[in-house]
């Protein structure tokens, strides 16, 4: 019984701890928030990078068929971006800002369908 007991609470802490294997999505929207301030405004570069690359492990760890390619386009976008800031290229920013519109547009696709 003690160790049925123990069992069931080991369960239940587990649980109730939201021990998950996959992301929840939810949080993609304050994710691309944030970046569009930084894009909006004159920002501490490193900062923005290290908002871009919180947001590539943040999309890395969703396990969500539906999300997907929106996943692939935008972490594709964030490179590039990171890649942009780091060599000063305003060309490849520029082609980052694109990808980022089609990420846009296709998570928009998703949320439409649900």
């Amino acid at each position: 019984m003690k160790k049925l007991l123990s069992g069931l609470i080991i369960l239940l802490l587990l649980v109730g701890c939201g021990i998950q294997t996959s992301v929840d999505v939810t949080e993609i929207d304050a994710h691309v928030e944030r970046l569009k301030q930084h894009a909006e405004t004159q920002s501490d570069f490193e900062q923005y990078k290290a908002d871009l690359e919180e947001f590539n492990n943040y999309l890395k760890g969703i396990d969500n068929e539906k999300y997907q390619e929106y996943i692939e386009v935008q972490i594709e976008a964030n490179n590039m971006r990171i890649e942009g800031i780091e060599e000063m290229d305003s060309d490849l920013i520029t082609e980052s800002s694109f990808k980022q519109a089609h990420a846009l547009d296709i998570l928009e696709q998703i949320k439409e369908a649900q």
